[in-house]
């Protein structure tokens, strides 16, 4: 059961990255330069601007549906780009922060399995450390739930 201190509207069901925004921007650029292009007369730009389409529609619908989602029983992330992977909170032995995914200095939360338990990097809660080390508040509020949620198990 949990506890009193994250009960109810408290416990974050869900944290996103501000990225997403930008991804859902730029899938809406995708959009209309397929109708653009799928409206320029001839028959292959008609297949192209379909296709360039489908792809905004799709990267338009993961990048809001990104993001950690927090519950009493497990953690989910869904990226950017349509995976998704869960662990259970008796699954995670501690939550650290690690090298980020990206080529320019990031850092990420990773939940680190027990009993061989594969570790799980939240790259949805990944931000670039350009300055010194200062974590972002949806990464702090994310451990912060995190050691009340494992305490419990």
């Amino acid at each position: 059961m949990i506890s009193d201190e994250i009960a109810g509207p408290r416990l974050p069901r869900s944290l996103r990255s501000p990225w997403r925004w930008i991804m859902f921007a730029l899938s809406v650029l995708f959009v209309l330069t397929g109708l653009a292009t799928a409206f320029g007369g001839d028959v292959a730009g008609l297949l192209i601007g379909i296709v360039v389409m489908l792809v905004g529609g799709w990267w338009s619908v993961t990048s809001l549906r990104s993001g950690v989602f927090v519950s009493e029983e497990s953690v989910v992330e869904r990226g950017m780009s349509g995976t998704s992977a869960r662990m259970k909170w008796a699954d995670v032995a501690e939550v650290r922060i690690g090298p980020g995914p990206s080529l320019l200095p990031s850092r990420t939360v990773v939940l680190v399995g027990k009993d061989g338990v594969e570790d799980m990097d939240l790259n949805s809660l990944s931000w670039y450390s350009f300055r010194p080390p200062r974590v972002p508040r949806r990464v702090a509020r994310f451990q912060k739930v995190a050691a009340l949620l494992m305490a419990t198990d």
